[in-house]
């Protein structure tokens, strides 16, 4: 049965009608979606072995931007050949007169260097520029023993103040308030001042070397320690703590490097840091201590 033509005409305009509609909310959807902005991608996270904090980044840069202003020299020829060479000779001149006041060897015969059952071990000069906070140069230089030529060696460990301790004694001071007093020492030449007793430690000398040793393959024996030596912290430890001893201390079991007096004066040692603890009362006797420890 066919539709009469008015009805068709109406059934067509309804059709139309419903497709420009959906035609309308499609492209209205579809402007909605372009003017919307999409998120933005997480930045990668990068292990945590990378993490740098912004000190230690501006650490790195500063010691970049040092060794890339400086250029300091690694070898002794590299030295005599640089803008510098006077500052280096100057600076080895004042390494090797600190050496030899402090009797730190005693040179060979070459009848004794002759007989030695063991090869020396060789040196290294260590060239450093340090630029000050006032604007001012200083051109270090150092002599190493390079100890890593030795397969055999004594013991090298060496404990190290406990932080539980000095935290200990922090609180203490912080309760008792005026009435105790703390000093701190460093020592810089810690490690260059023990005695070597146990070990026939030969080296020889590099070129550059103190005035007086003019000899081109001169030997000498180690008593005291270089820089470099790996057993300075456990001679530094083991001549501190018998210096303690003579003097009235006595060193706790639970930190070795914790030492007390009885007249109430603590030491805590760390590495060649030295705190020393007292009251009041022991005000005199905390400066005698302090005297003998500074002369370490």
């Amino acid at each position: 049965m066919h539709e009469a033509p008015e009805e068709e005409a109406d059934n067509a305009h309804s059709w139309r009608l419903c497709h420009a509609d959906l035609t309308a909310r499609r492209s209205a959807v579809a402007r909605k979606k372009s003017s919307q902005v999409p998120p933005a991608s997480p930045a990668p996270v990068p292990p945590i072995g990378s993490l740098v904090t912004r000190s230690q980044g501006k650490a790195s840069a500063e010691a970049l931007m040092a060794s890339a202003d400086t250029g300091d020299p690694f070898t002794y020829a590299e030295a005599m050949e640089s803008p510098q060479p006077d500052h280096w000779k100057r600076a080895m001149e004042e390494e090797s007169t600190s050496i030899l006041l402090n009797n730190t060897f005693a040179a060979l015969n070459s009848r004794e260097a002759q007989q030695l059952q063991v090869k020396p071990i060789g040196p290294k000069w260590v060239y450093k520029t340090k630029h000050n906070p006032d604007g001012s140069t200083q051109y270090k230089g150092r002599l190493i023993i390079k100890e890593y030529e030795l397969i055999d060696f004594g013991e090298t460990l060496a404990p190290v103040g406990k932080l539980t301790t000095f935290r200990y004694v922090i609180s203490l001071i912080g309760k008792y308030g005026t009435a105790w007093n703390m000093d701190h020492l460093y020592i810089v030449t810690s490690f260059l001042n023990p005695e070597i007793y146990d070990d026939d430690i030969y080296m020889t000398l590099p070129e550059g070397r103190p005035e007086g040793f003019n000899h081109p393959k001169i030997v000498v024996r180690l008593w005291k320690a270089l820089h470099g030596f790996k057993q300075a912290p456990r001679l530094w430890h083991c001549d501190i703590d018998a210096l303690l001893l003579t003097i009235g201390f006595t060193q706790c079991s639970a930190d070795p490097n914790f030492s007390l007096r009885s007249d109430g004066i603590l030491i805590h040692l760390y590495v060649n840091d030295i705190y020393v603890s007292f009251p009041d009362a022991a005000t005199n006797a905390a400066i005698e201590v302090n005297a003998k420890l500074s002369d370490k």
